[in-house]
């Protein structure tokens, strides 16, 4: 069934504690999903399913506009690393945006610090001082993968989208967003099929020699909301 895209309408904010139990039972959902030979749960690891908790906990005490970023999946140099979608091991160190900077030290990360382009190509196209924030989620929140090959990406199945719509119906429950954005085809087609009256934005991924696309797109957006990085 579609729902109606609260996200547009700016709901009102919810309580703290209300809040907390929302979010404190969206994580115990995705802890308890079980691995599989050709998909791994990145939050089966308490501290990556704590990496997740800290992030949306900074993003609801961030003063500035949030918009809601819907990729595809979980990569495993990047999300299956930190348990944050859009973000790898060395944005997290590395990045000179202000929000990473004060949330790096409250994060675990793994001793093999990997890179992932996708991670710093959509934080590039963000203002560094945190005026306006991404709030970055998946349409399949775990991460598919070859058969018995988990250092590997391959794109998520129809009925791993399906699986996805009810955690994506969640965040809409815990965030006001000024904007929704589909990154990539299958963002795109899920937007469309799960939320009645969406009508875009949907960007060009930034991989494959997307980059130049997306950044120009995402400046689109945040022109059209009064923010922008140049």
């Amino acid at each position: 069934m579609k729902q109606p895209l609260r996200g547009r309408s700016l709901p009102i904010k919810l309580s703290e504690s209300v809040f907390e139990q929302k979010l404190g039972d969206f994580l115990q959902r995705l802890a308890l999903r079980k691995r599989v030979d050709n998909v791994g749960n990145p939050y089966c690891n308490p501290e990556l399913l704590d990496n997740l908790k800290v992030y949306f906990q900074t993003l609801r005490q961030w003063r500035g506009v949030k918009i809601l970023l819907i990729g595809e999946a979980p990569g495993y140099r990047g999300c299956g690393l930190t348990g944050i979608p859009f973000s790898c091991p060395r944005l997290i160190q590395e990045s000179e945006h202000l929000f990473w900077k004060k949330l790096s030290s409250r994060l675990f990360l793994p001793d093999e610090i990997q890179k992932e382009q996708t991670a710093f190509s959509v934080w590039q196209a963000f203002p560094l001082e945190g005026s306006v924030l991404p709030v970055c989620w998946n349409s399949f929140p775990f991460h598919p993968h070859r058969k018995g090959e988990p250092k590997t990406n391959r794109a998520p199945l129809s009925m791993e989208l399906k699986e996805g719509e009810s955690y994506l119906l969640e965040i809409l429950d815990l965030f006001e967003f000024q904007s929704v954005v589909a990154i990539g085809r299958k963002a795109e087609s899920n937007c469309r099929r799960v939320f009645t009256g969406w009508d875009g934005p949907a960007l060009r991924h930034p991989s494959y020699g997307g980059k130049a696309e997306f950044l120009k797109g995402m400046q689109d957006v945040l022109v059209r909301l009064e923010f922008s990085t140049v």
